[in-house]
Formats: structure tokens, sequence, C-alpha cells
């Protein structure tokens, strides 16, 4: 996996953005949709899509994400250590740990 990012990180710049995830490094999320400008405010909430397909990759979201896009907004995020997303610097992945 690590020789695959540095392949990735040369080669190509993600579409999306980095959020901080808690740990000191940060999640690749990418969000698209439709709001709407008449609205003060728009009541429907976003979908977030957890990535867990081709590597973990937001990218293999995109033909879900594109469609759900059109009544709201979607996002797709990395996983830590797959996609863009760096791995844990928490070794020990358990239930209690990932849920903190």
């Amino acid at each position: 996996h690590a020789a695959n990012m540095v392949v990735m990180r040369d080669r190509y710049q993600p579409e999306g953005a980095f959020y901080p995830r808690g740990d000191g490094d940060s999640n690749h999320m990418v969000c698209r949709g439709f709001t709407d400008p008449t609205a003060k405010v728009d009541a429907r909430p976003p979908v977030i899509l957890e990535s867990m397909e081709v590597f973990g990759q937001a990218l293999a979201m995109k033909g879900v994400q594109d469609a759900l896009s059109r009544v709201g907004i979607v996002c797709a995020y990395d996983r830590a250590g797959f996609g863009w997303s760096p791995r844990s610097k928490n070794a020990t992945r358990t239930p209690n740990n990932v849920a903190a």
C-alpha cells in the first residue's frame, strides 16, 4: 500500500480536500451536490459515503455520488490507510479506539 500511495501522490492530484481527523493527519474527502439557492436554510442532511471498494478510494463511489448529488449534498471519503488518506498513527484499531 505504501508504494501505491507514493506513486499516486507523485503522479496525480486528488479531487476534493483533506479534513483533520483528530490524530494529527487528515482524511481525503470529495463533496458534490445541489443546494437550493432559494431556501434560507437547506434542511436536507448531507449523505456521507465511506469508500470501501477499489482500495477504499472515494473515486470508487463517483457513480453513486453523482446520482445522489442531483438532489442534495453528498460526500465520499477515504478511510485512514486507504486511497489518499494516510494510515492512522494508532496501531491498535479496536472498535473502542475507532469510536473514540
